[in-house]
């Protein structure tokens, strides 16, 4: 009925306002029990990287979903897609210690 782009902006449109409660009410309770600096500002990158990532998150989802018609398929698409970012995000190995050829998905990934 509509284009994938369409239906991408539509729904990331109409979802981010209650999509971003979670990552609010989140770091609400989270962000004085880590022990770390609790000054206005920190607390203001923390809540801002929190509603981004959540925002970036939903975003990917929604792409996924506009690349297959399967459920599935968009699932495990989706799950190589977070695996791979994190494995080459480096905080599970040194980004320089990568070979040249996947050393450029750590610039690309959220």
């Amino acid at each position: 009925m509509y284009s994938p782009t369409a239906y991408f902006w539509g729904r990331i449109t109409s979802n981010v306002l209650l999509q971003l409660f979670y990552p609010i009410s989140t770091v609400l309770i989270l962000f004085w029990g880590l022990s770390i600096d609790t000054s206005f500002q920190n607390f203001l990158m923390f809540m801002a990287y929190a509603m981004l990532l959540n925002v970036e998150s939903i975003a990917q989802a929604y792409f996924c979903g506009t690349l297959t018609s399967d459920e599935t398929a968009a699932q495990s698409i989706n799950t190589m897609m977070i695996l791979l970012f994190m494995l080459t995000s480096g905080g599970l190995g040194n980004v320089d210690s990568f070979p040249a050829v996947i050393k450029w998905i750590s610039y690309i990934s959220p």
